[in-house]
């Protein structure tokens, strides 16, 4: 999966069996997972989507709860890191699955604004990345980012920013997605500092 950008996105490359891409990555990629079986996303005759909500404890990685021998979740985390920025950012991906996903990364000074805090681009990245994925664990295969909006609540400080994203509402060409962008300490509390909704475009193959 891929945010929003070009508009002119390209296709992520066949990868083996381990899900190691098996040539060059662009910069700009479509990353599509492998189609997803139903993991309690229930899909009506129109197309909508109705949610199970389920609590994601902010202080431990949720990844367990999309099944951590999930082959969708390991390939996932393989198409992260095939995503140059992400890797410059040390991005983790700790949750994936049941249309949800979530995003870490630590925060370091080379991230902040003048004033201190988080840099909004960073926190628009997170966000924008989660939305993808989350739409990416509901409907599998190809999407990317049609467009979101953030609204920043509050300065982001602290030591681990976190973007925790699920499904609305997955459709036959669209998925709506809403995000909450926390940062705080990794054994602490959790403040929120942003909220963004998204558009994920699902893509003709």
């Amino acid at each position: 999966m891929t945010g929003c950008g070009s508009g002119r996105p390209a296709v992520l490359p066949a990868v083996t069996q381990d899900g190691v891409p098996t040539s060059p990555l662009p910069t700009e990629a479509v990353l599509p997972f492998l189609d997803a079986p139903d993991r309690g996303i229930r899909t009506g005759g129109t197309g909508g989507c109705r949610r199970a909500r389920r609590r994601i404890d902010p202080g431990r990685d949720n990844s367990a709860r999309s099944n951590p021998g999930n082959a969708d979740a390991h390939l996932a985390r393989k198409v992260l890191a095939a995503q140059p920025f992400s890797v410059l950012l040390d991005a983790r991906l700790t949750a994936f699955g049941d249309g949800e996903a979530a995003v870490e990364l630590d925060i370091r000074d080379e991230l902040r604004q003048q004033f201190g805090s988080v840099h909004g681009g960073v926190l628009s990245y997170a966000a924008d990345n989660a939305l993808a994925f989350a739409a990416g664990s509901a409907v599998g295969s190809r999407v990317a980012t049609a467009g979101f909006s953030i609204d920043f609540l509050r300065p982001a400080r602290g030591t681990l920013l976190r973007a925790h994203a699920h499904v609305v509402r997955a459709g036959r060409t669209r998925v709506a997605c809403r995000c909450d962008v926390t940062t705080g300490d990794a054994d602490g509390p959790q403040t929120l500092c942003a909220v963004a909704q998204g558009t994920i475009a699902v893509l003709a193959d």
